[in-house]
């Protein structure tokens, strides 16, 4: 039985696994199955190249970010759990061509950056996102 650190970024275990051995739920509280915005954002290829995969993501009412290989693909590949993650509005350079409509969300040194087709697809995502995120700009709007 591997314990699972809730510090990393995507955890790989099966949800039902990580409710038990972590100190951040308790075994009364099932995890939430209200899925608040479903779709496919795009990734990186792990590698870094400029190959970018397709996955399948639901945000779901308690802050859970879980992807799939496919909207097919009942199984999660893995999850994170967004409270206390930075979000941050990601611009393309001016001199590309192309629109790029990048969120990245970030927790301690590590990050991910997702990136939608359309302008529309990336501000419900990023609205969704902001209800659990700190946003990148939150020590400029508020002061003492």
């Amino acid at each position: 039985d591997k314990s699972v650190d809730p510090h990393v970024f995507w955890v790989r275990t099966p949800l039902n696994t990580y409710v038990a051995t972590t100190k951040k739920w308790s075994h009364k509280v099932a995890p939430s199955q209200v899925k608040l915005i479903e779709g496919n954002l795009f990734k990186q290829d792990v590698r870094g190249d400029s190959f970018f995969k397709s996955r399948y993501y639901i945000l779901y009412s308690d802050g859970r970010l879980a992807y799939h290989k496919s909207a097919k693909d009942p199984q999660e590949a893995a999850f994170v759990f967004l409270q206390n993650h930075l979000l941050e509005r990601v611009f393309a350079p001016p001199e590309e061509k192309d629109d790029k409509f990048i969120l990245r969300i970030s927790w301690k040194t590590t990050c991910i950056e997702l990136f939608a087709r359309s302008r529309e697809t990336y501000q419900r995502w990023f609205d969704s996102f902001r209800r659990f995120c700190f946003m990148d700009n939150f020590s400029t709007m508020y002061t003492n």
